[in-house]
C-alpha cells in the first residue's frame, strides 16, 4: 500500500513537471502538445505545491490506519498458534475483537479523506446537495402523478 501511494506521488510529480515544461504527452500514434500553465505570479506552482501536501497527508493518514488497524488482527493469528494454553473461548474472543478492529479501517478512510481533503469535501458535499435536489424532484413528480390520478 505505502508503495502504491509513492507511486502515486511519482506520477503526479511526473505530470506536474510534463504540464510546467510545456512537452508533449506521447500517445499510442500522436504527439499532443501540452500548454504551458504556469502564472508569472506563481499561484499555480503554489496550488501544486499544497496538492502535493493535501495528497501526502491523505496517503500518511491512511496508511497509519491502516497499519494500525490491520497489523493487530494478523499479528494474533500468526501469534496464536504458538501460544501455549490459551483458552479456545478467550482465542475465539480476542479474534472477533480484532476482527472488528480491522473492519473498522473501511469506514474511518471516509472521514480521513474528508478532514485532510478540502477538495474531497466540496465534492462530496456537491453530490450530497444534487443527491437530495434529485430526491425532492421525485418525489414531486411522484406527488403530482397521485394527485392527476
Amino acid at each position: 500500500m505505502v508503495l502504491a501511494n509513492a507511486r502515486m506521488i511519482m506520477n503526479i510529480r511526473q505530470s506536474r513537471r510534463r504540464v510546467t515544461n510545456g512537452t508533449t504527452v506521447p500517445s499510442s500514434d500522436i504527439n499532443i502538445p501540452v500548454p504551458n500553465i504556469s502564472s508569472s505570479t506563481g499561484t499555480h506552482t503554489r496550488r501544486m505545491s499544497a496538492l502535493d501536501r493535501m495528497l501526502f497527508y491523505m496517503m500518511l493518514a491512511n496508511a497509519i490506519t491502516f497499519i494500525t488497524t490491520q497489523v493487530p488482527f494478523h499479528l494474533f493469528i500468526c501469534v496464536k498458534g504458538s501460544v501455549k494454553g490459551l483458552n479456545s473461548n478467550i482465542s475465539t474472543f480476542i479474534r472477533a475483537v480484532l476482527l472488528i478492529w480491522s473492519s473498522v479501517y473501511f469506514g474511518i478512510a471516509f472521514y480521513f479523506y474528508c478532514l485532510a481533503s478540502p477538495l474531497f469535501r466540496q465534492k462530496f458535499i456537491k453530490m450530497l446537495k444534487r443527491a437530495i435536489f434529485l430526491q425532492e424532484i421525485t418525489q414531486t413528480i411522484t406527488h403530482r402523478s397521485k394527485i392527476h390520478q
